[in-house]
This record gives C-alpha cells, structure tokens and sequence, in this order.
C-alpha cells in the first residue's frame, strides 16, 4: 500500500495515475482489511486531491463490484441509477433528460421515495 500511496500522494501536479492493476490492487487492500486506518485515509485524500482518471475510476468500481452480490432487482421494474459525485448534486446534469430522450414512448414513470412521514 505504501508505494501506491507514495504515487498518488504527491500533490496535484507532482501525482501520478495509478494504472487498471494498481487500482484493482488498491481496492482489494482496502476491502480485504490489509491496509491500516492512516494508510486508508491517506490514500483516500491523495486520490481527492489528485482526481481520479477514467482508468482508476472504473479499476476501484470493477474491484468492488467483486466483493459485493447485485442486487435482486428485475429488469422488467427499469429501473435506472443516477448518481452524483463530489458535491454535484447541486448541478443540473444532462444524464437524466438525456435517459428519458432515449428511451422515448417505452418510458414508464414511477414515483419512488424513501422518506416516510412521520
């Protein structure tokens, strides 16, 4: 784990990308307990400061899609996930009327919500 910090952990401009393998490996570290508390922190921080390339990015994903089961989640319900990242929930993103362009008269419209009235 050390020397994957040491490569992120440089700063901004002095980083550098880690590649698939070693972000694979990172993954594993982290979600197989191998890495201790400050080194998990450390390596979180850097890759914030950093910025995560597209490599990485889908290297972490893939990793830990490994270690958990999909959900039970029948395609016939369409259902769609629209993520945020890094505090852009407060942006307008084109993902969503860009999905419902896309998927024309076959869309269906379902109201889900997770917060129940007291």
């Amino acid at each position: 784990m050390q020397d994957i910090i040491a490569k992120v952990g440089k700063g901004e401009k002095a980083s550098k990308d880690l590649t698939y393998q070693e972000a694979t490996a990172a993954m594993r570290l982290l979600l197989e307990k191998h890495a201790t508390p400050v080194q998990i922190g450390a390596f979180l921080l850097a890759m914030r400061i950093k910025s995560e390339s597209v490599a990485e990015l889908a290297a972490l994903a893939s990793a830990a899609r490994g270690y958990v089961a999909p959900l039970p989640i029948s395609p016939a319900l369409g259902v769609v996930d629209i993520p945020t990242y890094a505090g852009k929930q407060d942006a307008w993103h084109a993902l969503l009327p860009a999905a419902i362009i896309a998927a024309g008269p076959r869309l269906r419209w379902r109201r889900l919500s997770i917060f129940r009235s007291t």
